[in-house]
């Protein structure tokens, strides 16, 4: 399951070794082969290796009902600018977190979200920008500033909590690299714990044999649900379960209708991108849809081996997948989907 020991959480100081790490270490195992030689010669210029963060350039954006079509950016230590936005303490905080290439405005899975919650409750919606760290083509500047990034996220939460926001009203949300941002921001948040952290397809470039680059884990929050869509050959998410609960719909390697429904994404990132698509359903959906049965492998599960959420007797096995998955929740759930929106199966 992927578990770490809770005391071992990275501190400030721990950015300097984190950002250490090479283009090589990112874009190839560490075998000293001839192929791997010759992928290192291409990365390295392709790729700009000077991958310091500019944290300065991470920006905060609050969404309320009271501002839904335009955020208030938020700014660390500065109460005034808090007391004079829409936010309120007492409300739940939605913390959206996009992923590679994204933003935190006009990204498609940020604003969909953003707006569904809206349309779901009074929320405080913050959605973070870190767009400048995570431009397209340098996927190894992007990936070796998750950690720094979720280290100045955690300490913008913690300037929330100081200022009267209870930790357990937080529920961090990212994707592919967000994802692996929001397990940083649970991982150094000082003043609380997160009580939840939601992983969309986190990215699987790198994080899965490079020490350097700290993945989504589930001891970042006291529950970690994490949605895996396009995992294994040629997938770009994570394979392994590294949460309590890791939901594989359709099994988790690739996603019905995206070998033709590219309307939202292109061929080669709609089962990465499906991840955000089945979540932001979720979320004005209800605790009914996106039923997923607990079950040890995607085998088991097609042969009918671990039940089916259909059947009422079978129902203490299910647990919905994505906004409204319950917290007790542990193992590895498997579920079909639609090839198309809706999504969730009747």
């Amino acid at each position: 399951m992927g578990l770490k020991n809770p005391k071992d959480r990275t501190s400030p100081q721990t950015i300097g070794a984190t950002v250490g790490a090479s283009i090589g270490d990112i874009l190839i195992p560490r075998q000293d082969t001839l192929s791997n030689r010759v992928v290192s010669f291409i990365a390295s210029h392709i790729f700009n290796s000077n991958v310091a963060p500019q944290l300065s350039d991470v920006r905060f954006f609050l969404w309320t009902r009271s501002n839904p079509n335009f955020g208030l950016q938020l700014l660390i230590n500065q109460p005034d600018v808090l007391n004079r936005s829409t936010f309120n303490r007492l409300r739940p905080v939605k913390v959206l977190i996009h992923g590679f290439g994204g933003n935190g405005t006009t990204d498609r899975f940020v604003s969909k979200a953003r707006d569904a919650y809206l349309l779901l409750g009074d929320f405080n919606v913050i959605t973070v920008d870190w767009r400048s760290l995570a431009e397209y083509p340098n996927y190894a500047r992007a990936a070796l500033s998750t950690t720094p990034v979720g280290i100045y996220v955690a300490k913008f939460l913690d300037f929330l909590i100081s200022q009267g926001t209870s930790s357990s009203l937080l529920h961090v949300i990212g994707y592919s690299l967000g994802a692996h941002v929001a397990g940083s921001v649970g991982n150094c948040l000082r003043l609380g714990r997160l009580p939840r952290i939601t992983g969309l397809e986190p990215a699987s470039g790198g994080y899965e044999r490079i020490e350097k680059l700290r993945s989504l884990s589930s001891s970042d929050a006291d529950f970690v649900d994490v949605i895996h869509t396009n995992a294994h050959v040629l997938g770009l998410g994570t394979t392994t379960p590294i949460g309590h609960a890791d939901f594989y719909p359709n099994g988790g390697h690739w996603q019905y209708g995206c070998l033709w429904n590219t309307e939202y994404d292109s061929l080669i990132h709609c089962s990465h991108g499906r991840s955000t698509h089945y979540f932001i359903e979720s979320i004005l959906a209800g605790p009914t849809k996106f039923l997923s049965s607990r079950c040890p492998s995607y085998l088991k599960f097609n042969l009918g081996i671990c039940g089916g959420c259909q059947d009422p007797l079978d129902r203490h096995n299910c647990v919905s997948m994505g906004e409204f998955a319950n917290p007790t929740a542990s193992g590895t759930y498997y579920l079909y989907t639609n090839p198309t929106s809706p999504y969730s199966i009747e």
